[in-house]
């Protein structure tokens, strides 16, 4: 059966997990036939998800299974900026999701029917592990860890003495920053080979009993070059030098698109849980991309707005955007690319000025008047907690613009004007965010689904009909194991081209 391209019409499935306790379980029946079964796995912040998936089925039928469990949070320290957590974690949480699913009827007779597994984890996560005996020499340093700020300034001065401007390698969050940090404050032996190891390489390890190349979302903020599918020479160099002073071999991985064949599922997977020996454990990608793809996006001009805390926008796009300024990075999918930012602007403003129960109350006061509500775009207002802004526009000092704050024995109409005016904000925000991305070269907007608290909301719904006057389509899932699948599905038959792994010596 030929498999679509990327950018043609998909046909993704999703069924809300409805049985709910420590290991939640979701079975779809129906499953009638032996067509070959994708296993997605999502490893978030607080636990692991599964779907196994029939690409091959009836849109109804498609998720023949799920289960889910919950993973300890990172360890955080706001006075120091550090969230780190035990590899060991990820671990456990794994087996006991393949308990969940085996604890399942339908199990015994899906495993073996698994062809090709494939995860998601979160972007920057990472650990220095012994490379022979694959020990993390520590806890890894999470997306959120913040420690690395002298090493963020000593790749900002090596980009600038370059001329390199387009890496996301930037920032005391980036990969490389940490990488470089745990180098220094981490002991190992002298003439250690260590190992580069983002959460998902240690998932796939699980997987596979072997180390294997990363994907190419997951290395772009250790310094990966997207668009040329290379290691640049100034992260090589400033690598190899940080590993000589220190005494240590450190390797730069190698590299595969998303969805690539990396290595056959390792035997105990077969003998404890009955998976298939041939199945295939394949490149994955970043916890958000996979939440992307869950959505059913699937042309260029397709875009992702998720109305959370903050407001983040995500365009498939035929041309690459890399605009370090505004916080714009470009993703490879296929034969085209993700790009997206993210403004200061979000649900956070909202909840800064009612709590949950006035902002439900306030919204169903509105809800009542939606068909009188004046629904004509403006550019009065700018919400933000604080001045500065990152997307669409790049100015630290950008001030927020806000209506009057009414009292706190405010009328209910003076709290719907005030409310009303946030929303017309917010969308007024989105417009521009799409339209910046237009203007740094991406692809028209198209269509636009919704992810996030915000998508409940009638009244800003409405507003962003408005302001951005395109098709806006429902999710087809909010299930990011269930969209990393497609990578197997829509990509196998894309070749990417590999970058070969470098290897750094310390020089007695």
């Amino acid at each position: 059966m030929e498999k679509p391209g990327f950018c043609t019409g998909l046909r993704p499935f999703y069924l809300r997990l409805v049985l709910s306790f420590r290991m939640r379980k979701t079975v779809v029946t129906n499953s009638q036939n032996n067509d070959p079964l994708i296993l997605g796995l999502d490893v978030g912040t607080s636990g692991l998800r599964a779907c196994l998936v029939n690409p091959h089925a009836a849109p109804a039928s498609r998720i023949v299974l799920g289960a889910s469990v919950p993973m300890a949070f990172p360890e955080r320290d706001a006075a120091t900026g550090n969230s780190e957590q035990d590899c060991i974690v990820w671990s456990q949480a794994l087996e006991e999701l393949f308990v969940a699913l085996s604890q399942q009827a339908q199990w015994s007779d899906f495993a073996p029917r698994i062809s090709h597994i494939v995860a998601d984890a979160t972007s920057s996560s990472v650990a220095l592990c012994d490379r022979q005996s694959a020990l993390p020499l520590g806890k890894a340093l999470m997306y959120d860890d913040q420690r690395a700020v002298e090493q963020a300034a000593v790749i900002a001065k090596t980009m600038a003495s370059q001329n390199e401007r387009d890496s996301a390698a930037q920032g005391a969050n980036s990969t490389l920053a940490k990488v470089l940090y745990v180098l220094q404050h981490v002991a190992y032996s002298k003439h250690q080979t260590l190992q580069i190891c983002h959460q998902i390489d240690w998932i796939n390890r699980q997987l596979t009993g072997k180390w294997c190349a990363t994907d190419e979302n997951n290395a772009l903020k250790l310094g990966y070059d997207a668009r040329e599918r290379v290691w640049p020479e100034w992260v090589k160099a400033l690598l190899g030098d940080y590993a000589a002073r220190n005494g240590c071999q450190i390797s730069l991985p190698e590299v595969v698109a998303p969805g690539t064949p990396l290595a056959p599922v390792a035997s105990v997977w077969r003998e404890r849980w009955g998976v298939n020996p041939q199945a295939l454990v394949c490149a994955g990608t970043t916890d958000s991309i996979a939440g992307f793809l869950a959505s059913g996006a699937s042309e260029c001009g397709d875009a992702v707005s998720s109305l959370g805390s903050t407001l983040a926008f995500k365009l498939i796009s035929r041309s690459p955007i890399f605009a370090p300024e505004y916080g714009v990075y470009s993703h490879r999918l296929g034969d085209w690319w993700l790009v997206g930012g993210a403004s200061n602007s979000g649900g956070a403003v909202l909840m800064h000025y009612f709590d949950l129960a006035a902002l439900k109350q306030t919204l169903q006061a509105l809800q009542q008047e939606i068909n009188a509500l004046p629904l004509a775009p403006t550019e009065q207002f700018y919400p933000l907690l604080r001045a500065g802004e990152r997307f669409p526009l790049a100015d630290p000092a950008w001030p927020p613009r806000l209506p009057e704050v009414p009292d706190a024995d405010a009328s209910m109409a003076e709290k719907k004007a005030f409310l009303f005016a946030l929303l017309q904000g917010l969308s007024h925000i989105e417009r521009l965010g799409y339209e910046r991305l237009q203007a740094l070269g991406a692809d028209s907007l198209k269509r636009v689904y919704t992810v996030g608290g915000g998508a409940q909301n009638a009244i800003w719904q409405r507003l962003r009909e408005a302001y951005l006057k395109v098709e806006f389509a429902a999710p087809e899932s909010r299930d990011a194991a269930y969209g990393v699948t497609r990578l197997v599905s829509e990509f196998s038959d894309q070749k990417g081209e590999k970058s070969d792994g470098i290897e750094y010596t310390a020089v007695d």
